[in-house]
């Protein structure tokens, strides 16, 4: 779920790898709750079933999160796009 420095770092480390330089990180900050009601919401997934548990395990790893930003490693820029900062429209 890429929660924190170091499993962003695994995603840093292969993009430098395949590409010899620095990652930006997209933030999709959506809110947790809107989270839990989509993992809640869907049919047959394969690791997060719809239940009260799988809504616990996205409010515990919400609980772990650590924002991203620019002086992790092979980081350059954190790119943050909000729920309301998208056109649903296209």
């Amino acid at each position: 779920c890429n929660q924190d420095r170091t499993q962003r770092g695994h995603w840093t480390r292969i993009a430098a790898d395949a590409r010899g330089g620095d990652a930006w990180v997209c933030w999709l900050r959506t809110p947790p709750e809107t989270c839990v009601g989509r993992v809640l919401g869907r049919d047959a997934h394969p690791t997060l079933p719809a239940t009260p548990a799988s809504a616990g395990v996205v409010r515990k790893l919400a609980g772990e999160f650590v924002a991203p930003d620019a002086s992790e490693d092979g980081v350059v820029g954190v790119f943050c796009v909000a729920p309301d900062e998208v056109d649903a429209n296209g």
